[in-house]
């Protein structure tokens, strides 16, 4: 099969170099970036470090409202899609990234492979659920990451163009942890290089939801008064407001510093005495380091299919957040890493690719 792979940020690169070299095997695969994560440090750093081929299309950065970002996507991305005659293509997650492969595909009348498919938060409102069930409406072969994603299709009566191919993040972990890490960050203020300290909490916070000046100050406020030194690894998106914050309010247990790379990420979240975050990919990568974390988002209630400790998830307000950071965090033995078969799980992505392309070919 010629599959356009389509891709846009950071969690999607650690899945896709997962997985490029495994569908590259048996198919061509052409990579188109849509240029969603623009910074260097949130996206040529990943390719670089992860192996990851240069991609075939880079799309114009898209500027405006989602919808406009979105749909400028979509125009872009038509016109490579016909011309590489792609009989499939591939969208990981729930970005606008991946929004936009799946429309144009529609367009089209090319099918979609949706990998990470049948994620629910129980959150009918929120952006990344409402992409993620429209998404897999609109695919035909859907991939899932978790047998309760499965279980979630089976529920929507998509059941039957499902497959559970396991957990790509927590592949990528166990491959790349076992690696030596060099650690290199620079600071947000100087460029200097930073040096990593022995103890330090690590601070990531990136969503809307938590970018405006009253909910981040209360995580700042939060976090200057730990007992560590703070490494915050600051989102382009939060750049100006947090250099702001930090200077207004004094905050001078923060470290600021550029976004890293994917091993400069997890070795900081390996390292950490505790990962204070609002990311879902951060997350899951704390819980198979078995390092202590805190998940700061204002929802009503955890995603009741959730595979890390929904007791960890906390509001973004200060006092709370420093109450959960003392509550000691037990780990189930049963989370702990185990080895990962590749040999097995490649074989397993493989097959289910070929029976997907004779039923293409067959017209079934």
């Amino acid at each position: 099969m010629n599959i356009c792979t389509i891709i846009g940020v950071r969690p999607q690169f650690v899945k896709a170099a997962v997985l490029s070299p495994m569908i590259r095997k048996e198919h061509k695969e052409i990579l188109i970036h849509t240029g969603q994560h623009y910074d260097a440090n949130m996206s040529d750093v990943f390719f670089r470090e992860l192996g990851l081929p240069k991609p075939d299309y880079t799309l114009s950065p898209a500027i405006g409202k989602d919808h406009e970002r979105i749909d400028s996507m979509v125009r872009q991305l038509i016109p490579i899609i016909q011309g590489e005659k792609a009989d499939a293509v591939l969208i990981y997650g729930d970005t606008n990234s991946t929004l936009a492969g799946a429309l144009a595909a529609e367009q089209l009348k090319i099918p979609v492979i949706h990998v990470e498919a049948g994620e629910r938060n129980g959150l009918i409102n929120n952006p990344e659920e409402k992409i993620r069930m429209r998404v897999d409406q609109l695919s035909s072969l859907l991939l899932c990451c978790s047998p309760q994603a499965r279980k979630n299709l089976r529920k929507e009566g998509l059941e039957d163009r499902s497959h559970y191919i396991g957990n790509l993040m927590e592949v990528s972990f166990c491959m790349n942890i076992i690696k030596h890490w060099h650690p290199h960050l620079i600071s947000l203020v100087d460029k200097s290089n930073i040096r990593v300290s022995q103890k330090f909490y690590l601070l990531t916070c990136h969503r809307q939801e938590n970018a405006n000046d009253s909910n981040l100050t209360e995580i700042l406020s939060a976090m200057n008064a730990v007992a560590f030194p703070v490494l915050y690894l600051v989102h382009p998106r939060n750049k100006d407001r947090v250099l702001r914050l930090v200077t207004e309010y004094s905050f001078r247990n923060m470290i600021l510093t550029e976004p890293v790379g994917y091993y400069d990420s997890i070795h900081l979240i390996n390292n950490a005495v505790t990962v204070v975050t609002d990311s879902g990919g951060v997350l899951q990568e704390a819980h198979y380091a078995r390092t202590p974390y805190v998940f700061v988002l204002d929802i009503p209630k955890p995603p009741s299919d959730t595979r890390f400790d929904s007791s960890r998830l906390v509001r973004p307000k200060r006092d709370e957040i420093l109450e959960k950071l003392r509550q000691p965090q037990q780990f189930d033995e049963k989370a702990k890493n185990g080895a990962v078969d590749l040999h097995e799980f490649e074989n397993n992505l493989l097959e289910i690719l070929r029976n997907f392309e004779m039923l293409l070919r067959t017209g079934h």
